[in-house]
């Protein structure tokens, strides 16, 4: 609620600098002193907003890897729903585990390629897709994104259940991972489907209200331009926040990753979550620095990833 007369005030008052700085020349240092600092504020916080939109937006396209083959898919939900999606492999085996991979919120499945390439060329067929309401035409996924509770308890069901009407994938030797709400996904609904047997959650919440409440105002002003429902009602964060799923013992093996310096989730949703699962430390990885996009631990991040499916899929 903040930024939506914060921000507004700060223009005016940087419009009201300018003008009195004009009219009251004997002054004009003062105003002109006053309104560079407004005017710097604005270039700060607008500039992490930048930042935040083009992390959003970035595709990893110059990948390439000759032998790897993408099959699009296109499937509807039992609410109607068309969901849009990929398969990438490197040929016709199906005795390959399979990994299902989830995006993050306003996101889209490619940008995950710099994790599910490097799986594709280990050995695992990869099976992902844009959760409803997101992704670009022609393959953006129907239904309103807004509708994360759909997304988290059912969607990622129907999502397995197409897998597993496929042949040529191996449902048997199923695992998945997720990044922040493909995080929360796999450990809400994904986390209850007996049918996954490992998932990894990076960069995943614990519970929703509490992020939401943690974040500066420039952050939920970004997220309500992106239509996200901030503090969600009870009701509703019972069902989108793994606080109230992990509680259940479940028989599958659970991995998390996250970085200390996460400005979206912070990162004592990942000790939250850690402790409620009782995990070791054999299956967690943190980072001193990588905000939420894991930036500079890549490498370190898709090495572990490949490590936790080696062993435990």
């Amino acid at each position: 609620m903040l930024a939506k007369y914060f921000v507004p005030l700060l223009i005016i008052l940087t419009i009201l600098f300018w003008i009195l700085a004009i009219l009251i020349p004997l002054n004009a240092a003062i105003f002109l002193l006053l309104r560079d600092i407004i005017f710097g504020v604005l270039l700060f916080y607008g500039g992490i907003l930048i930042g935040m939109l083009l992390m959003l937006l970035t595709q990893y396209n110059g990948i390439e890897y000759n032998p790897l083959k993408k099959e699009r898919f296109e499937f509807t939900l039992s609410d109607g729903v068309k969901i849009h999606g990929a398969i990438l492999s490197t040929d016709a085996d199906a005795s390959k585990p399979v990994i299902l991979a989830c995006h993050g919120w306003n996101g889209q499945m490619e940008q995950l390629d710099s994790i599910t390439y490097p799986l594709v060329v280990q050995g695992y067929n990869v099976v992902y897709y844009n959760h409803r309401g997101h992704g670009r035409k022609p393959f953006k996924s129907g239904g309103n994104k807004a509708e994360v509770d759909k997304t988290l308890t059912q969607d990622v069901h129907e999502v397995i259940d197409f897998i597993e009407s496929r042949t040529d994938l191996n449902h048997e030797k199923l695992g998945a991972i997720g990044f922040s709400l493909g995080g929360f996904t796999l450990l809400t609904g994904g986390y209850l489907d007996s049918r996954l047997k490992v998932v990894i959650a990076c960069c995943a919440g614990h519970d929703m209200v509490e992020i939401h409440h943690s974040w500066p105002w420039y952050i939920r002003f970004f997220y309500r331009m992106t239509r996200m429902l901030m503090f969600p009602p009870d009701e509703f964060n019972r069902k989108i926040s793994p606080k109230y799923y992990l509680g259940t013992k479940v028989d599958k093996v659970v991995c998390l990753a996250h970085a200390k310096n996460d400005r979206i989730v912070p990162y004592e949703n990942f000790l939250k979550n850690k402790e409620i699962l009782n995990l070791s430390e054999e299956n967690t990885l943190s980072f001193e620095k990588g905000d939420h996009g894991f930036f500079g631990q890549n490498t370190v991040l898709v090495s572990q990833i490949i490590k936790w499916l080696n062993q435990y899929l």
